[in-house]
C-alpha cells in the first residue's frame, strides 16, 4: 500500500540499496544480446560539481536504463581525470606548496590523497543521484593500469609511424615550469603596425603608432585579466618597478628630442588623457576587492602623474630650460619613488596570498594582532602611495 505522502528521503536511499544489493546495473560481459558501452569523459577532479553535470549525466543515463529494459547489456563505468596539470595546480593550492618545496615523493602522496578526497565526494554525489553505473569499473587516469594502458597505446602509435619526435615550438608556461597543451591557454590577437623602409635593414615607425602603442600598453593595466595581476609576485615586482617606467624613459629619450613640434599640437590631448588616468585609475582602485589588482590600478594612478608633468613640458612652448629640468627632475624622482613603493606593495601582497592562497580585502582579518613587522611595513608602503609627507610618495 503507497503512503499518503512520497517521502523522497526515505524511499530514495532504500530503493538505491536494492539496486546495489541485486546488481541492477551490474554489466554482464558473457550475455545474450547486445552489447553498449557508455564511454563516459572522466570528471576532472580540480573542479567542482554543478548542476550541468547533473543534466548532462542525467541524459546518458536515461539511455543506459531504456537500454537494459530492452534487454540489452551495458557497460557504464565512472572514471575521475586527476592526473594532469590540473591536478597539479590544485593540489598545490590546495596545500599551499609548490611541488617543488617539498619533493616529488610528498607531492605524489598528497596528490593521491586529496584527488581521493575529492573522488569520494563525487561518487557521493552521483549514488546519491542514483545514476546507473556499475561502481565496479570505476577507474582514474592516475591508476597504475589507466597509466599502463596509455604507454601502451603511445607504443602502438610509434609503431604505426604516428607518434614521432621532431623539433617544434611548444608552448611554455613559464610559472608551472612545463609545457602545456593549446586547450589549456587562451589566444589573444593583437595587431601591430609596422613600416618597412625599401630594402634598407631598417624598420620605421611613426612615431603616433610609438606613443600610441604606448598608451594602449599602459591602459592595459587597467582593464581585465592583466599581466601583472596574473603574473607571480617577483614578475609583478619587476614589471612595476622597473618595466612600466620603460615607457617614461623611451618618452623623455626619444619622442620629446625627436618629435617637438608633433607632440606640442598634441600636447593638450596628451594631458587630458592623463588627467584621466589620474582621476578613473583610483576609482577603479577603489571598486577593488583583489589587493592585488588594487595596487596595479594605483600603479596606473601614480604614473599618470608623471605623465600629466612630461605631458605639461611637451605642451608648453615658453618654458625656461631652467623649469624644464625641474620638471624632468620631478617626473624621475617620482618614477623611481613609485617604483619602490609599488614593489613593495606588491611583494606585500605576495606574501600574503604564499601564505593563505587567497589576496581579496574580506578574506583577513586581524592580521595586525598575528603579523604586526608585516601590517606596520604594509601601512607604511600604503601611506608611501598616498603621499604622506614624510614619506618618499610624498
Amino acid at each position: 500500500m503507497l503512503p499518503n505522502r512520497y517521502d523522497f528521503r526515505e524511499a530514495e536511499p532504500r530503493l538505491a540499496r536494492f539496486w546495489e544489493l541485486n546488481n541492477v546495473y551490474g554489466y554482464d560481459p558473457a550475455g545474450l544480446g547486445q552489447h553498449f558501452t557508455i564511454d563516459t569523459p572522466p570528471l576532472t577532479v580540480s573542479g567542482q560539481l554543478h548542476i550541468g553535470h547533473c543534466y548532462s549525466y542525467t541524459q546518458a543515463d536515461a539511455i543506459a536504463r531504456y537500454r537494459r529494459m530492452r534487454g540489452g547489456h551495458v557497460y557504464y563505468p565512472m572514471g575521475f581525470d586527476d592526473n594532469g596539470l590540473a591536478t597539479e595546480r590544485f593540489v598545490e593550492k590546495s596545500i599551499r606548496h609548490k611541488a617543488t618545496e617539498i619533493g616529488r615523493d610528498a607531492f605524489i602522496n598528497a596528490c593521491l590523497e586529496l584527488t581521493q578526497q575529492t573522488e569520494g565526494r563525487f561518487e557521493t554525489l552521483w549514488r546519491r543521484l542514483s545514476l546507473s553505473v556499475d561502481w565496479r569499473y570505476r577507474y582514474s587516469s592516475i591508476s597504475r593500469e589507466a597509466r599502463r594502458v596509455s604507454q601502451w597505446s603511445f607504443i602502438q602509435l610509434h609503431r604505426q609511424g604516428l607518434a614521432y619526435t621532431q623539433l617544434a615550438p611548444t608552448l611554455w608556461c613559464p610559472e608551472c615550469q612545463t609545457a602545456i597543451a593549446q586547450a589549456e591557454v587562451n589566444d589573444v590577437s593583437t595587431i601591430q603596425n609596422y613600416m618597412l623602409a625599401g630594402n634598407v635593414d631598417a624598420l620605421t615607425v611613426n612615431p603616433g603608432i610609438i606613443l600610441g602603442d604606448a598608451l594602449a600598453r599602459k591602459l592595459s593595466l587597467a582593464l581585465g585579466e592583466n599581466v601583472t595581476v596574473t603574473a607571480p609576485t617577483g614578475v609583478s615586482m619587476v614589471l612595476t618597478g622597473v618595466l612600466s617606467k620603460m615607457g617614461l624613459y623611451g618618452f623623455v629619450r626619444l619622442l620629446l628630442p625627436l618629435f617637438p613640434n608633433e607632440i606640442k599640437i598634441i600636447g593638450p590631448w596628451l594631458l587630458a588623457l592623463a588627467i584621466c588616468s589620474i582621476v578613473f585609475a583610483p576609482l577603479a582602485a577603489w571598486a577593488q576587492s583583489d589587493l592585488k589588482r588594487m595596487v596595479a590600478y594605483l600603479s596606473v594612478n601614480h604614473l599618470g602623474y608623471c605623465m600629466l608633468g612630461l605631458f605639461a613640458i611637451a605642451a608648453s612652448s615658453t618654458g625656461a630650460a631652467i623649469d624644464t629640468q625641474a620638471a624632468l627632475s620631478g617626473v624621475f624622482i617620482q618614477m623611481f619613488n613609485h617604483g619602490i613603493t609599488a614593489a613593495g606593495l606588491f611583494y606585500l601582497v605576495g606574501l600574503l596570498e604564499q601564505r593563505r592562497g587567497l589576496r581579496g580585502l574580506g578574506d583577513f582579518g586581524g592580521l595586525m594582532q598575528r603579523t604586526p613587522i608585516l601590517c606596520g611595513w604594509m601601512s607604511v608602503a600604503m601611506f608611501s602611495s598616498l603621499g604622506l609627507p614624510g614619506l618618499n610618495g610624498f
